[in-house]
């Protein structure tokens, strides 16, 4: 059997920011590999959850995904 090569994966950088009321306070940077930036901001999001700024006892928190970069990586 022959192998399937995969396409290559992208290496995107995303700024999750974290806000209260429209102010910001806190803003984590991850890099995530992804087959495009749509999967890489749900994957960041994903990850978000486990952040220290993501703190139940804040009110109307929110959390946003900044997907800035990304550069092409063999698989």
């Amino acid at each position: 059997m022959t192998p399937v090569k995969q396409p290559a994966a992208s290496r995107f950088v995303v700024e999750i920011v974290f806000s209260n009321a429209g102010a910001v306070y806190g803003i984590e940077t991850c890099p995530v590999e992804a087959a495009g930036r749509a999967e890489a901001r749900r994957i960041a999001l994903r990850r978000s959850e486990d952040s220290p700024y993501d703190d139940a006892r804040i009110p109307d928190r929110r959390c946003t995904a900044r997907v800035r970069r990304s550069v092409m990586t063999a698989r």
